[in-house]
């Protein structure tokens, strides 16, 4: 079975100034069943790297609104609401007790700056966060891969994993079945990796 690295969080305690202190490292794990394997006994929780800066652009006042998200992560880092649907526009309004225009304007804030991504698959629209920002559980699916791409495939530094993950998504039709609406459309022009030119250059 392939291996593959992948983000890990660590936390100790610094004697000198008895402050926590957390770092973020890579280290191998396994890729199987399409998906990335976190080498770990936890339970399900949301994990935060912090190698990757929140860009400066966002306000404290939206990345406040962000970790509250953050508890409304489920399968596939698709948010969810109380009654575990899909999050849209109007559950993030209800949420923050703001106007919808408010709540539009908040998700295109952190979809702009890569936090989340909204996405229409078969017919469902999806709010899904950027797994280097928060991780759901202990896998990174296809789909996630997929939709965060531009952040994550390039991390990958074995071939054979990189092959396996374009014929996984490409088998699943996520690049016809999959539309980019937050931020618009052509969000990956120029980023995007898992192509079926990239996996017919890759296998010759």
């Amino acid at each position: 079975m392939s291996n593959a690295p992948i983000l890990v969080k660590k936390s100790y305690i610094n004697t000198e100034t008895g402050y926590g202190v957390e770092f973020v490292n890579w280290r191998e794990s396994k890729y199987q069943n399409g998906m990335f394997i976190w080498k770990s006994n936890a339970k399900n929780y949301v994990k935060i790297f912090e190698d990757f800066a929140i860009p400066d652009e966002i306000s404290d006042a939206t990345l406040g609104k962000f970790y509250k998200l953050l508890r409304c992560l489920g399968q596939n880092n698709v948010l969810v609401n109380e009654f575990n649907k899909p999050m849209w526009i109007s559950d993030l309004a209800k949420i923050f007790g703001i106007s919808s225009s408010g709540a539009y304007k908040l998700a295109k804030e952190l979809s702009t700056n890569g936090l989340i991504r909204g996405i229409i698959l078969n017919e469902q629209k999806l709010l899904m966060v950027n797994p280097a920002y928060g991780l759901y559980a202990k896998k990174v699916s296809d789909l996630t891969m997929y939709v965060f791409q531009d952040y994550i495939f390039d991390t990958i530094s074995s071939s054979d994993i990189r092959r396996s993950i374009t014929h996984n998504c490409l088998g699943q039709d996520f690049d016809k079945r999959i539309k980019f609406i937050l931020p618009e459309e052509g969000v990956l022009d120029g980023q995007t990796r898992i192509t079926r030119a990239y996996f017919k250059s890759e296998r010759a």
